[in-house]
């Protein structure tokens, strides 16, 4: 199997630098020094007991709506997916500027798409059994998977002939990409969003025009050179490259909605009023989710600040993907689900103290232009949500007073 350890050579051609103001980003760092999660005092051992049944107890909670948005955005993933698999065919007969647009805009429409629905708590990543969460999460990896190692994948500029796209003895496939996919390292990435987006986003156009029809035996590279011969066979590579890893990215999110059709563990009917229930356990777990899913629009938005790498750093689609997880934050929280209706007193505001920060942080990353003041603004939102999501937690865990006392010598 190829390894190609090609550290830190990220190549970005006619790439903009991001220019920021140094004061801000040193408040910001100042800021992130600051910010510390705090723990929560534990409780006695008897109401420790006490919480622990509470956890497994089904209460009334429709979670119908959330089954039925993870459903719905993964198909439209897959609608997306394949639109994008059929406008980078067209881009491949006819590599032209128009083309190739209309490639770049599918991948980010079946990317945005696919960063909406990840972001929400999936039953398969709620799932009890182990083998179903570790399937999961390697279709996750597999599809969208950065950062990545471009020197891994293809050739750059200083190293004509590296990457598995130059290696003659990497078959072109899905199988074999797969094999070579987080090889030795996370970062040495072959198939995924990630892959496609540096080919077609990075790359020249002229990386993927065939420089002849006739097949000719393949020939290496003498002296760090490519002669013609090489050259066309590699492009040759690239551009089935470009095909393999589309086609493999419609199959994977066709399994994982397989996977998430099996719907939520934990929940039941109710068939003498009707109703849905469900274990408080259940929706704990999705509050967990939505915490780290809180913790990554931090990363997102410092990688914005400081214009490290980040999510969607080639196709400069990393603001896009910070509003797609606050939204998903908002359907999972507010509507079409309601978690909150679980809370049985909020003496300290924390709902409203959540849905006002999550609505002003989307305000915020929603708009066209922000000042350095929102910026900072932002971040300190955005550094909010994973304690308020603590304190959610907790209020959806703790037992109402008369289950309590009525239950306080289990």
């Amino acid at each position: 199997m190829a390894n190609y350890q090609l550290k830190g050579l990220v190549h970005h051609p006619n790439r903009r630098p991001r220019v920021r103001r140094l004061r801000l980003a040193l408040y910001i760092g100042a800021l992130f020094g600051l910010i510390a999660c705090s723990e929560q005092p534990d409780g006695s051992a008897k109401d420790q007991q006490v919480t622990q049944h509470y956890r497994t107890r089904q209460v009334n909670l429709n979670i119908d709506p959330l089954q039925d948005l993870v459903d719905a955005q993964s198909r439209q993933g897959i609608v997306l997916a394949h639109a994008m698999r059929l406008a980078i065919e067209q881009f491949l007969q006819n590599p032209d500027e128009t083309q190739l647009a209309n490639a770049q805009a599918a991948w980010l429409n079946a990317h945005s798409a696919y960063a909406a629905m990840s972001s929400l708590p999936l039953p398969a990543l709620l799932a009890l059994d182990s083998d179903i969460i570790l399937v999961t999460n390697k279709l996750q990896y597999q599809i969208d998977a950065w950062p990545i190692e471009p020197g891994y994948l293809d050739s750059l500029p200083d190293y004509p002939g590296s990457g598995i796209i130059s290696d003659i003895t990497v078959p072109m496939t899905a199988e074999s990409l797969q094999r070579q996919h987080g090889f030795t390292d996370v970062q040495e990435v072959s198939m995924g969003f990630h892959a496609l987006e540096y080919l077609i986003f990075a790359r020249e156009r002229s990386d993927f025009q065939l420089l002849d029809s006739g097949s000719r035996p393949m020939k290496s590279p003498i002296k760090g050179t490519l002669n013609n011969e090489f050259k066309s066979e590699v492009i040759a590579r690239r551009r089935d490259a470009l095909r393999v890893i589309a086609e493999q990215i419609n199959l994977d999110l066709a399994s994982l909605l397989t996977m998430n059709e099996a719907g939520y563990v934990s929940v039941a009917s109710d068939t003498t009023e009707g109703e849905k229930r469900v274990n408080v356990g259940l929706v704990l777990s999705v509050v967990k989710h939505l915490r780290q899913i809180a913790l990554q629009t931090i990363e997102d938005n410092q990688h914005l600040i400081t214009a490290d790498i980040g999510h969607g750093d080639y196709s400069a689609s990393g603001q896009q993907l910070l509003a797609v997880k606050l939204e998903s934050l908002r359907l999972t929280l507010f509507d079409p689900t309601n978690l909150t209706l679980l809370v049985a007193a909020d003496e300290t505001g924390t709902l409203d103290a959540l849905r006002d920060t999550l609505q002003e942080a989307q305000s915020k990353t929603g708009s066209e232009t922000i000042t350095a003041v929102d910026q900072v603004r932002l971040t300190l939102l955005l550094a909010a949500l994973p304690h308020l999501l603590d304190d959610l937690g907790q209020l959806i865990s703790q037992p109402p007073q008369a289950l309590r006392t009525s239950e306080g010598a289990i």
